[in-house]
């Protein structure tokens, strides 16, 4: 049987689904029920970390309990240091770098962001 292809799921997927509006919650409803059962899904220590920092507790518990399911990548030096090269050439936040370089690292074929269009707004579109 043929591997499952991988999916990288950062912070904001999570949070879309618990705490944002209704059309963001529905497309993540649908992304949780439809799309991921046919990936093997992956999250990141880093995931967990920015998860933990949630500072409602019941908000917090939620979402520890939605990302139980997924497996947890280690934050690697390689990936802090492909992070470090990536804020060079693109104007996102470094916990944004972070995440991508994680996935980069470990192989993994998509990776799911909901925040990435807002940065490219908020930057300059040529360094997106």
């Amino acid at each position: 049987m043929p591997r499952k292809a991988t999916i990288y799921l950062d912070t904001s997927i999570p949070n879309a689904l618990i705490q944002e509006p209704d059309e963001r919650k529905e497309i993540t409803s649908r992304l949780f029920s439809q799309i991921l059962p046919n990936y093997e899904v992956f999250i990141s220590e880093l995931v967990l970390a920015e998860i933990r920092a949630t500072p409602d507790t019941g908000l917090r518990n939620q979402l520890v309990e939605l990302v139980s399911q997924f497996q947890v990548l280690s934050i690697s030096s390689d990936a802090e240091a492909l992070s470090r090269e990536y804020l060079k050439y693109l104007k996102i936040p470094e916990r944004d770098a972070l995440h991508v370089a994680i996935a980069s690292v470990e192989g993994i074929n998509y990776l799911v962001n909901l925040e990435y269009a807002a940065h490219c707004q908020r930057a300059n579109k040529k360094d997106c």
